[in-house]
């Protein structure tokens, strides 16, 4: 929800500040969320170890910063487009470990009391 108000505010109305309060008003309740949904315990034989679920919230921010760089009036030099990009890569590299992440979590698991 957060990306696609953030997108309709800078694509269709053209404005920085309500992009930055709608995502950390989202951003925050996605955190609240996660962090009363997902206790973080390690499990066994499991495909991720880190806890990439206090980290996905704030891609949004991220996202927010890229958007907020390429749709300002800078000139579009060669540095900022680079970041641009990069901060578009770190987030595609998170929400991928989050996709890796939450199969982890679903995955069906055999109970230490169910015999074979």
């Amino acid at each position: 929800a957060s990306l696609y108000s953030m997108c309709h505010i800078f694509t269709e109305l053209r404005v920085l500040w309500p992009a930055w309060t709608v995502t950390a008003c989202f951003v925050t309740a996605h955190w609240g969320i996660l962090r009363l949904d997902i206790t973080s315990k390690p499990r066994e034989g499991s495909l991720m170890c880190l806890p990439i679920e206090k980290i996905v919230p704030f891609v949004p921010v991220l996202a927010v910063f890229g958007m907020s760089i390429d749709y300002s009036v800078l000139d579009p030099t060669p540095f900022l487009q680079g970041l641009i990009y990069t901060v578009s890569w770190i987030c595609y590299g998170i929400q991928l470990a989050w996709a890796i992440r939450l199969y982890d979590l679903a995955a069906p698991q055999r109970r230490s009391t169910e015999s074979p």
